[in-house]
């Protein structure tokens, strides 16, 4: 599945895909990132990003899934 393709996945379906590992939070983050790269010159539609603390959280719920203690929607 491509970067863009991941945007567009509902919270049920990269959820299932987390618990499954077929998917990691940080992979998630990283196309979520790459698409808002490249989208936003055209569109403006963030003044301000916190990718580095984004990518930081995803690494933590990325340890949390393999620890199998991850919250719900995290």
């Amino acid at each position: 599945m491509s970067g863009d393709d991941l945007c567009f996945q509902t919270a049920t379906e990269v959820i299932a895909a987390f618990k499954a590992r077929t998917l990691s939070p940080v992979e998630l983050m990283d196309a979520i990132v790459d698409r808002c790269e490249r989208v936003n010159p055209t569109i403006s539609a963030f003044t301000y990003t916190f990718f580095d603390r984004a990518r930081e959280q995803a690494r933590e719920a990325e340890k949390a899934y393999a620890a199998g203690t991850a919250r719900a929607l995290e």
